[in-house]
């Protein structure tokens, strides 16, 4: 009887070491699981952290990219040279006051016109610190009629050799270009000219360019 309790507990003790060891590797399996996961998780953060990265890399090297693809779009963006044609005036020697001839240049596809002509002339004086005050400019069949205001050159400010160089440059100057208009008439503010130099009637041909002078 003594022989069968050693056996019983023999047994009992047998029974307990397995259970303990069955539950040891269970909780190592456990373990074990839980870790891949981890594993998992860093590795998907660090890749993450690397798109991040490299969408940040990608986007700061487009920057300059697209500065130099509008700088090179800008150096093909140059503008041709507009072309001019030559237009013949007549503007004065500062000198000795006389009438001289001249050109000028506007775009090719301007519209010449005698009140561009006329502006042409003014500008030339202008250069010269002449200021030639027009008043209108008037078309009548073949005749260009120049009106000029009171207050302003050739009615003030000028001497008579002076004066007699801004009427026959204007006048000329638009003979020159129109031949369709010959006749030039001089007005001041659409009454007839009258200076301390020159008086001409209301419709008094200054130039006539079928005559002369």
């Amino acid at each position: 009887m003594k022989k069968n309790s050693i056996m019983k507990v023999g047994m009992i003790l047998s029974i307990s070491c397995m259970l303990f060891i069955t539950g040891c590797t269970s909780n190592t399996n456990k373990s074990n699981e839980g870790t891949p996961n981890t594993q998992i998780d860093t590795t998907e953060e660090k890749k993450t952290g690397e798109d991040t990265a490299n969408t940040e890399n990608k986007i700061l090297s487009d920057v300059p990219d697209k500065d130099k693809k509008a700088e090179v779009l800008g150096e093909k963006e140059i503008v041709a040279p507009v072309a001019n044609k030559e237009i013949p005036i007549y503007t004065f020697n500062d000198i000795s006051l006389e009438i001289e001839p001249a050109i000028a240049l506007v775009p090719e596809e301007t519209e010449l016109t005698p009140e561009l002509v006329v502006d042409m002339v003014v500008d030339s004086f202008a250069d010269r610190s002449v200021t030639v005050g027009i008043h209108e400019i008037a078309i009548e069949k073949d005749t260009v009629i120049v009106s000029f205001l009171s207050d302003q050159a050739p009615l003030v400010n000028v001497g008579s050799s002076l004066e007699t160089t801004i009427l026959d440059a204007i006048a000329q100057s638009i003979i020159e270009n129109f031949p369709q208009y010959p006749k030039v008439i001089y007005r001041v503010e659409g009454k007839n000219y009258e200076s301390g130099h020159y008086k001409f009637e209301i419709n008094e041909v200054y130039l006539d360019g079928n005559t002369s002078k």
